[in-house]
């Protein structure tokens, strides 16, 4: 049932995403329930927290992308990650 309710909700809000040109920013799924691109159809609502995160790359030599994509671009690793803000 929240499953449904979350397609619905975000079928709405993608809709409105479309028509109001707003933009967009890359996110990641960190939940196998939903897809890459859903999160980024969603734009990385905070509500939706559980289910995707802000993609990241690496700025340092020392750290992968995959390494920053998987400590969740947290803020404790400003130094060597940054977010991808907009597609």
């Amino acid at each position: 049932m929240y499953f449904i309710l979350l397609i619905f909700i975000s079928g709405v809000f993608g809709n409105y995403l479309r028509q109001h040109e707003v933009p967009k920013y890359r996110c990641m799924s960190i939940n196998s329930e939903v897809s890459n691109e859903f999160c980024e159809d969603i734009n990385c609502v905070l509500i939706y927290e559980d289910f995707c995160k802000p993609s990241c790359k690496s700025i340092s030599d020392e750290y992968s992308d995959e390494w920053c994509q998987s400590m969740n671009c947290s803020s404790i690793y400003s130094n060597y990650c940054e977010e991808l803000k907009n597609i």
